[in-house]
């Protein structure tokens, strides 16, 4: 356990010991920081996940040198993380536990007290030959071909382990991918109906986009001022959640702006009647 490691120190680690990742506090060790993002979305193949960067040789030179950043990773962190994780990754979400329910608590020696386990894994997981060309068959099926990918490797692994496993991983593959479909669907249609209330309280055929931004977003009502980490939904990703229904801005000579009647389309297709 670390509380501060550089990009340049993972990967020589990873080169070095093929170890199971555990980031902490995603939220603020990954958001802004390129180059460890680039080292965790690597790849889930150990062929594809590779860095080169260019390294100084003892004659003064510079080389690219490529280093391996093949390996398990779990993240934990608040709110939601970048499309390109998040794509790459199994999302479990969290919940406030209520008062009347209770939880196994983490002490301090948790390490030690699993070193028989982590042994007998370790001797099990030895007595399987590599990877074979037909446990590469992704008999899981995600919503993508992506969600799949990500699957894969539990899937082998449960496989392994027994077929009644194997059933359980299919089960937890089906409820995560729905719950995910759902949250992503639930985010778009919360926008569409926060725009219609700002739609139907003016009779103008047509809106602006800025104009239509800004009266949803700073809208004391809704809450897209804080829709990433505390930030405000921005303009692209603002268009870009309506373009999902269909709706696009038509360019103007001094505005794109957004039709009343196409919006009004999408409103009777995705919403209940007010």
């Amino acid at each position: 356990m670390v509380s501060k490691i550089s990009p340049a120190a993972i990967y020589r680690l990873i080169e070095r010991d093929q170890p199971t990742l555990f980031f902490d506090e995603a939220d603020r060790l990954l958001r802004g920081n390129t180059e460890l993002n680039g080292i965790i979305n690597a790849g889930h193949a150990r062929f594809e996940a590779k860095v080169i960067i260019n390294q100084k040789m003892p004659n003064g030179n510079w080389e690219p040198t490529e280093f391996p950043v093949w390996c398990a990773k779990a993240i934990a962190g608040i709110g939601g993380q970048d499309d390109t994780l998040v794509s790459r990754s199994i999302v479990i979400s969290l919940r406030r536990k209520l008062i009347t329910e209770t939880v196994k608590p983490v002490r301090f020696n948790l390490v030690q007290s699993h070193e028989a386990t982590r042994s007998e894994l370790t001797a099990w997981a030895k007595e399987f030959a590599p990877v074979s060309e037909a446990e590469m068959m992704p008999y899981l099926q995600a919503n993508t071909d992506r969600g799949t990918d990500n699957w894969l490797a539990l899937g082998i692994i449960t496989r392994r382990v027994s077929s009644d496993w194997e059933r359980r991983i299919q089960d937890g593959l089906t409820a995560i991918e729905q719950r995910t479909e759902s949250d992503s669907q639930s985010i778009e249609i919360q926008l569409l109906n926060d725009v219609r209330s700002v739609v139907r309280k003016d009779a103008k055929p047509e809106w602006t986009s800025t104009d239509l931004y800004n009266e949803v977003v700073y809208n004391d009502e809704n809450d897209w001022t804080r829709f990433d980490h505390g930030r405000e939904i921005t303009k692209k990703k603002f268009t870009q959640l309506l373009s999902e229904f269909g709706i696009t801005p038509k360019k103007r000579q001094k505005a794109n702006v957004f039709y009343v009647s196409d919006l009004e389309d999408a409103f009777k297709r995705y919403l209940p009647p007010m």
